[in-house]
């Protein structure tokens, strides 16, 4: 085993493209939907919920299908929205009401599309944006899904530490929040404390803290020729503090002393994979606090790590493992606080694409090859990029999450008096990497969320309950 270095190794979350053609609903007569539903962003160890309207849900009859759309706390209202039959008929074409919510009654295994659910921000100068549609593919009645786009803030704290026994100006200091930004780090004889004081400070950015966060610092030596400098004045060993429930407003500027909080013996999280392929792999790590996800903690391994981690008093923990080879795989686990992880790689790994994906024109149908070897998934997120130059110069980008089906996915062919959205013999078609998923409760526990997973949240969105596992298998660029 080694000792790990510190940092952060970003979750591979791709955002959605963003779209600029004008899709005009006046004189359709599409009707207004009116069922319920919100977002809570909570971000603690499970999704949230989206429970109907108050003033609509004595009007949505139990089984209907709704779809809310949220776009930075805010409801999306007027969003074009088709509901389809399993068989492809449709259901209903409606726009969102005032609430950004639409309904309809819908057979189990029918769609529900989206057509530019969030506001487009001006491309560019000289980029022409994508139009963009969702659809969530195999739903079934009374299902309630969510499109949201969250609402982000900013907090400017100025950091103010005093440095450990032994702490100088060789010492290192990485901060850990719950803020969802990653990690970042304070420096010795910064932050108003004086050049000449090994204590430790910034002013630092921190996104999404909602108000409120929990945070860790871990000191230790710079890492000199590959080992850490020794000798009088010296940190002996790395030590970690931990600040709980950290106030710090939305928009505003705020100084944070952890001059109270003592510095002690961090705790050693070992990582053993067994049966491992060819293949690098990085461990992120991240306690579950009262604010949500610590961090993560990040180490490269090959069989075994051991990290170390400031103190913190978590009793829930995420871990995950991504596997980069010719494919991308994640292992999420989440349950129990635990010093020790252990995995058997290739008893977890969903099967490799090895072809594809493509698009075949004359069915609709996006597809791929997979391996022999590996588990079944649960659900799939494909997605196809159109560029049309006649008559008029469209383009659009369609993002779909699907029950999982070997033989592909066939995108929903829907209602052309807006825009005629089927991709046609001259257009210029892009094929997404596909990105299959096997998750504790299947497609059903993750379906209302799953293209805001996919989008903005990331491997931790997944997580649901107090333990579970979502293996995740994104194939190669096309």
């Amino acid at each position: 085993m080694f000792a790990a270095a510190y940092g952060y190794h970003p979750l591979l979350m791709r955002r959605f493209l963003t779209m600029s053609l004008l899709v005009v609903a006046a004189g359709l007569g599409l009707t207004q939907g009116a069922c319920g539903g919100c977002n809570d962003d909570n971000r603690v160890g499970h999704l949230p919920d989206a429970p109907p309207a108050p003033d609509a849900a004595d009007a949505m009859p139990p089984d209907a299908v709704s779809l809310v759309v949220i776009n930075h706390g805010v409801p999306a209202v007027g969003v074009t929205v088709y509901f389809l039959n399993a068989d492809g008929s449709v259901a209903k074409a409606a726009v969102t009401d005032g609430n950004g919510i639409a309904s309809a009654m819908v057979t189990a295994g029918g769609s529900v599309t989206a057509i530019r659910p969030f506001t487009t921000p001006p491309p560019p100068a000289g980029k022409f944006a994508p139009d963009e549609l969702r659809t969530f593919l195999g739903v079934k009645p009374g299902d309630h899904l969510v499109l949201s786009r969250a609402a982000t803030d900013t907090v400017t704290v100025t950091f103010d530490a005093t440095a450990p026994d032994g702490g100088d100006f060789n010492t290192r200091y990485q901060v850990f929040t719950t803020c969802g930004t990653g990690t970042t780090t304070i420096d010795p004889g910064s932050s108003g404390n004086g050049s000449g004081s090994p204590d430790p400070g910034a002013t630092r950015d921190l996104e999404n803290c909602h108000g409120a966060a929990d945070i860790a610092v871990v000191a230790t030596e710079i890492q000199v020729a590959g080992r850490a400098r020794a000798g009088a004045g010296a940190i002996e060993t790395p030590l970690g503090l931990y600040h709980a429930n950290a106030t710090l407003p939305p928009d505003g500027t705020v100084p944070l002393s952890l001059r109270d909080d003592t510095y002690a013996a961090l705790t050693d999280v070992t990582f053993t994979y067994t049966n491992t392929p060819d293949a690098t792999i990085t461990v992120l790590h991240s306690p579950v606090l009262t604010h949500g996800f610590l961090g993560p903690y990040s180490a490269t391994t090959g069989d075994s790590v051991t990290i170390f981690e400031a103190t913190v008093p978590a009793t829930m923990e995420v871990v995950d493992s991504q596997l980069s080879a010719n494919n991308f795989h994640e292992v999420v686990d989440w349950g129990p606080y635990s010093t020790t992880y252990s995995l058997d790689v290739n008893a977890a790994l969903l099967r490799n694409v090895v072809g594809g994906p493509t698009f075949d024109l004359a069915t609709g149908r996006i597809a791929w090859t997979e391996g022999t070897d590996g588990a079944t998934p649960s659900l799939t997120i494909a997605g196809i990029l159109v560029r049309r130059t006649e008559p008029t110069l469209a383009k659009w980008h369609w993002e779909i999450a699907a029950p999982y089906s070997p033989s592909g996915i066939v995108i929903p062919h829907l209602p052309a008096e807006v825009f005629d959205w089927a991709p046609a013999a001259d257009d210029e078609i892009t094929v997404d990497p596909i990105k299959n998923v096997q998750v504790t409760g299947g497609y059903d526990a993750v379906r209302s969320h799953i293209l805001d997973i996919h989008d903005e949240t990331g491997p931790t969105g997944y997580v649901i309950g107090n333990a579970g596992r979502a293996v995740i298998a994104t194939s190669a660029l096309p």
